[in-house]
């Protein structure tokens, strides 16, 4: 089971200046920001916030259907506790991206086996964080199939967009963490990232065939 990974502190000596957050940006700075010349915010970020955005269509889904799906309000929380879980892992994944990179470019106090381990755990953090995006994106989509089938009807459009995006989204995910450098062929980690986006794939199938 893939636990909640949370940043590190002063007492754990991971400790850098975190940026200002995304959530606190308008859209266009928000953009420019991952435009701007800084890979720490790039495609683990965008793809957070698409999935924080693909359940925000389900809740619409949802709270426009209770009077035409009885299971209505059951999936509109569930929606809402999906966006509330998706919405964070875009600051963290800037974080852990920018804990990564420093690492890998500063020749470091530490030497050895001490300064391989340092190395490891940066790159583990920024996979823990994409398996966290993976498995909220697939969570997404699979609820947004079942609002495409069972939400009001004017609405299935929007349910299947919603699909769409966590299953791009998972996608992302699962092929950022195939190019890290602390994962190998047949890492567990990235078998399940891979699960984690078949799963939205198949769900996305499910939606657009309820859409059509």
């Amino acid at each position: 089971m893939w636990g909640r990974v949370c940043p590190p502190t002063r007492e754990t000596g991971w400790w850098y200046e975190r940026p200002v957050s995304l959530l606190e940006l308008p859209v266009g700075n928000l953009l420019g920001r991952l435009a701007a010349d800084d890979p720490t915010t790039a495609g683990g970020a965008a793809a957070a916030l698409t999935v924080a955005m693909a359940a925000a269509l389900v809740e619409l889904v949802a709270r426009e259907s209770v009077t035409d799906w009885d299971e209505a309000r059951g999936a509109l929380a569930q929606a809402e506790a999906l966006r509330a879980r998706a919405t964070p892992l875009a600051d963290l994944n800037t974080q852990a991206y920018a804990r990564a990179a420093g690492v890998l470019t500063s020749s470091g106090e530490t030497t050895g086996d001490a300064r391989d381990e340092e190395i490891r755990d940066a790159l583990t953090w920024t996979i823990d964080v994409l398996l966290q995006i993976g498995d909220a994106a697939s969570d997404v989509a699979d609820l947004a199939s079942l609002a495409a089938e069972c939400g009001t009807p004017n609405l299935r459009a929007d349910a299947a967009a919603a699909a769409a995006l966590a299953e791009t989204s998972a996608r992302v995910a699962a092929d950022l963490i195939a190019a890290n450098l602390a994962v190998t062929a047949g890492d567990e980690r990235l078998e399940r990232a891979a699960t984690l986006a078949a799963l939205a794939g198949n769900a996305a199938r499910r939606a657009r065939r309820t859409d059509a």
